[in-house]
Parts: C-alpha cells; structure tokens; sequence
C-alpha cells in the first residue's frame, strides 16, 4: 500500500482539529498544500484562520480556491461571511448571490445572504431570503429567530413573537429568544406574557442586567412600582453604569412621590451621559415637586439645550416660569410649544391651552384667559374643576390655585 503524504498531513490537521489545536493543524494544512494546492484544503485552512482571528490569511485562502476551483460553494459562503464582518457588503453579497445561484436549494446561502441585505439596510430582501431559506431547511429554529429580529424592527410585532415561539419550539431556548419575544409581546400589550418570557431568560442567567431591566420596564408600565424598583435594584447591582436603568428608576421614584430618590438616579444618569435630554427633563420635574424652582428651570433649560424643539420640554419650563411670576419667558415657552407640537387635540394640547390661559390670566388679559379655559371645557366638561385639570396636567399645588383664581373669573364672567 503506497504512502499518500497528503493525506497523511489532512489526517493529522483533522486530529489537532479535534484536539483544539488549531495553530498546529494549520500547520498541517500547509505542509498539506506544500505537496498539493488542493482548493478543499485551502477552505479548511482559511476556516482556521478565521477561528484564530487571521481574516485576512482566512480571505487569501479562500480566493485561491476560488481561482482554482469556481464552483466551489463553501469558499463563496465563507469569504463572503468574511467581508460582511469586515464591512464589505458588496463584495459580500456578490459572493453569496453567486452561492445562491451554486446551490438554489442551499438553506444556509439564503441565510447568509439575509445577513447582508439586513446590514445594507434592505430588511425586506433579507425576510425574502430567509423565507427561502425556512423553505428550504423548516426545521432550523436559528432561521426563524433571524427573522423575528427583521420583522420586530420593521414593526410586525405579531410575527415577530411567532418566529420566536417557533424558534423555541425548535430548541432554540436561549435567553437572547425569550428576551426578544418578551419584548416583541410588550410592545403589542401581551405584559403578562412579557413578564414570562423575561422572568425566562433570568432563570437561564441571573446575571442578565438587561433582562431584570426589561422586566422592570413592563412593572412599571403596569403601575407595579414595586416591583420595578426590585428589578431596576437587581439590574444596577450588576451593570452600575447604566444611565438608562437610572432614569428608568428615577421616573419610577417619580411616580411613586419619591422626589428625593428620583432627583437622586436623574443626577446619577446625567453625570454618566451629560447629554441625556429626559434624564435633564425628569429631574427638573423632582426639583419642581421639591419646591425647588431655580433647579428645576436650570434642569429644563438643559434639556432644551439638547432638544430645543420639544414641546413637552417647554411645557414643563413654561409651567416652572409661570410658579415664579415670570409672564414673559411662560408666555414665551408655551407659544413656542404650541409650534412644536404635532397635534393640538392630545392632552399635551389641552396641557398647552391650560398654561397659555393661566398666563393670560396672570397678565390681566380675563378675556383672552376665558377663551382659552373654556376652549378646554368644550373638549372636555371636567376641565370646568380646576383639581381635574391639576391631575391631567401634573400641575404643582401652586398651579392648581391659579386655575382656580381663573375659573372663579370664567363663572362670574358667565353670570
């Protein structure tokens, strides 16, 4: 039986391969091609160096077995892996239509192709070709959540939530899928099942600091502050640098009267992320229910440093001037807010009518106070109690005493 040196060298790179010793069956493969440049051991080599991190020897490997074989399927499916990850997405999707048309019944060529219309912004082409691909290959579950995450960010929450169950089912049961689909189910409403699905992932990893915040989030959507505390705490615990778990936190200690605290976790995320325009915003809405006016318009003013066409942001200033007496600068903000805003009929609309009178009221203008107050009850007859209108708007003790001054006007106007 005569000796095969080439084959002699594959076996042994196959062997440090299955020994994890990828260094030395590189150097395997290349006594391998020293006796044969074999286009098969050139793809095995250039898998090697993609796994130790050489992309560009993992590149060259790959071209030169294209050159000497051009048919060769897996060559084109690994360089143009490649060249996503290195950003090249033209040279990437010419590879993979060029796989595609190898091999049009190649579940995984599909797959990969869907990487790189996703990365080129073109998400339907992406849902195209794993359609194909789960046409071809049911039973991948990685197929279905791939396509969750494109039909999630392109709105189709319903059937984002189906790929995730499917992939699920499949066997795909990792935190990443229960974290998706619970996010897919709170946006569409399901909170009891999103609480499911993150409550999930922690019991896969109780390190999962986005996992605990998640469910925080769907606690506080569903008004269970306590519980959203808990889950924010354990968040923090692990990932203390969040800004966002902060502000989440904060607004939850907003909620639940805990100015203190609140003020506290908005300054906390500011000074992590100096640019964070609602953490500015929130904490200026603590300084003001602490009484502390010339805090909160400095706060305010920051947030609209960075958004300066919020109309929310102006409100909640403007509401601050007026609690000073400063009638110009309310006046100012609140005319400005109506500008910014996309749809006078919302309550920050009605919000926007109230401030606007409260200020004409304060300037001695009853008529045109009258008007506006009463352009607010033709909306909605409760705004005839000023305690209703302090509810809706979130308006200060201070507010609310104005709106009754103006409303006493408005009925004896009416007498």
């Amino acid at each position: 039986m005569n000796f095969d040196p080439l084959s002699a060298f594959v076996a042994q790179a196959q062997a440090q391969i299955e020994n994890r010793d990828y260094r030395g069956a590189i150097g395997s493969f290349t006594l391998a091609l020293g006796i044969e440049d074999r286009a098969e051991v050139r793809v095995s080599r250039g898998l090697l160096h993609s796994m130790t991190g050489n992309i560009q020897a993992a590149l060259d490997d790959f071209s030169v077995a294209l050159e000497r074989d051009p048919q060769h399927l897996d060559a084109y499916l690994n360089r143009g892996t490649l060249y996503l990850k290195r950003g090249e997405t033209t040279a990437a999707l010419d590879d993979l239509d060029q796989a595609v048309r190898l091999a049009p019944d190649h579940a995984e060529a599909y797959a990969r192709r869907a990487m790189v219309h996703a990365a080129m912004g073109e998400p339907e082409q992406a849902i195209a070709d794993l359609d194909a691909a789960i046409s071809h290959q049911p039973d991948n579950p990685n197929h279905y959540f791939s396509r969750a995450t494109l039909r999630y960010n392109l709105g189709d929450f319903h059937e984002s939530v189906s790929d995730c169950t499917r992939a699920l089912e499949l066997g795909l049961e990792r935190p990443d899928v229960y974290k998706a689909r619970g996010s897919a189910r709170a946006t569409i409403g399901k909170m009891a099942g999103a609480l499911d699905d993150y409550t999930q992932a922690i019991g896969y990893d109780k390190r999962d600091a986005d996992a605990y915040y998640n469910r925080g989030v769907v606690h506080y959507q569903l008004e269970d502050y306590e519980d959203a505390i808990a889950d924010f705490d354990r968040s923090l615990k692990i990932k203390s640098d969040s800004a966002q778990t902060l502000y989440a936190r904060g607004s939850t200690y907003l909620e639940m009267g805990d100015y203190r605290a609140a003020r506290t976790d908005f300054r906390q995320a500011i000074r992590l992320q100096p640019d964070f325009a609602a953490a500015h915003y929130k904490r200026g809405v603590a300084y003001q229910r602490l009484g502390q006016l010339e805090e909160a318009l400095a706060s305010l003013t920051a947030a609209l440093d960075y958004v300066p066409h919020d109309a929310i942001y102006r409100v909640a200033r403007g509401e601050i001037y007026l609690e000073q007496g400063d009638q110009e600068q309310a006046m100012l903000d609140f005319k400005r807010a109506m500008l910014n805003q996309t749809d006078g009929t919302t309550l920050l609309g009605s919000a926007i009518l109230g401030g606007l009178a409260l200020t004409y009221h304060l300037k001695g203008d009853a008529a045109q106070a009258c008007k506006l107050w009463r352009m607010l009850i033709d909306r909605d007859p409760h705004y005839a109690d000023a305690s209703f209108a302090g509810d809706q708007f979130g308006w200060t003790t201070a507010l609310v005493t104005l709106a009754e001054a103006l409303i006493t006007a408005l009925d004896n106007e009416v007498q």
